[in-house]
Parts: C-alpha cells; sequence; structure tokens
C-alpha cells in the first residue's frame, strides 16, 4: 500500500463524511409542518416515517464520520512512527559511513607514511636493521 496515494483519499473522507451529515441534518429540519395548518393523519404519519428514516441515517453517518476520524488519526500515527524510524535509519547510515571515511583515512595515512618512510630509508636499511 502506498502511503502517498492513500493519504489525500483518508484526509478527504471525513470531509465528505462531514458533507453529508450535514446535509442530512438540514434535510431533516426541511420536513415540518407548521403549526396552524391543517394535515392530513396520513400526511404526519408519512413525515414521521421519513423523519426517523433521516434519524437513522444520520446516526449512520455519524458513526461513519467518527471511523474515518480514527482511522484517520490512526493512520497519522504510523505515519509519525515511520517518519521517526526513517529519521533513525538516516541517522546509522550516516555513522556507518562516517566510520567507513574514518577507515578509509587511517589505510590512506598508512600507506602514505609507508611511502615517505621508504623515500628517506631505502628498503634495503630497513631490512638490515630487523
Amino acid at each position: 500500500m502506498s502511503y502517498s496515494n492513500s493519504i489525500p483519499s483518508l484526509t478527504d473522507k471525513p470531509h465528505a463524511h462531514q458533507q453529508r451529515l450535514d446535509l442530512l441534518e438540514d434535510l431533516s429540519g426541511q420536513y415540518a409542518v407548521a403549526s396552524g395548518s391543517e394535515t392530513s393523519a396520513l400526511l404526519l404519519k408519512g413525515i414521521g416515517r421519513f423523519r426517523h428514516q433521516l434519524d437513522n441515517l444520520t446516526n449512520l453517518q455519524r458513526q461513519e464520520l467518527a471511523l474515518s476520524q480514527v482511522e484517520l488519526r490512526s493512520m497519522n500515527t504510523r505515519l509519525v512512527e515511520q517518519h521517526c524510524q526513517v529519521k533513525m535509519g538516516d541517522k546509522i547510515i550516516d555513522k556507518r559511513l562516517a566510520q567507513i571515511q574514518r577507515k578509509q583515512e587511517r589505510q590512506e595515512q598508512k600507506v602514505m607514511d609507508e611511502l615517505s618512510m621508504n623515500r628517506f630509508f631505502p628498503p634495503s636499511l630497513i631490512r638490515l636493521s630487523c
């Protein structure tokens, strides 16, 4: 799973759920009977059923919104943890590269010391002294 592709969709989910929830809540308020108006029992019953269905849908939408927010928080937590792991890995790599560089510099210095020693002392003298 590619996190760069999934992050925009996860951040859009709560926003889309919130928009649907707002629409459902607005729709529920539109279906009310004004006081003093004549209505039939059948119309009142129909409006009551419809509002009950809207209330159920609104509750489901609230649950969807809560779940998507939890999912987003979980993804953010994982992203932060992985970012920390990458940083730790970078530090380990940097330390290892520095060790390799120091070792290489010591080896180069050793070769340079041997070359300079051979320049001032011919190899025949060095063998005689041993």
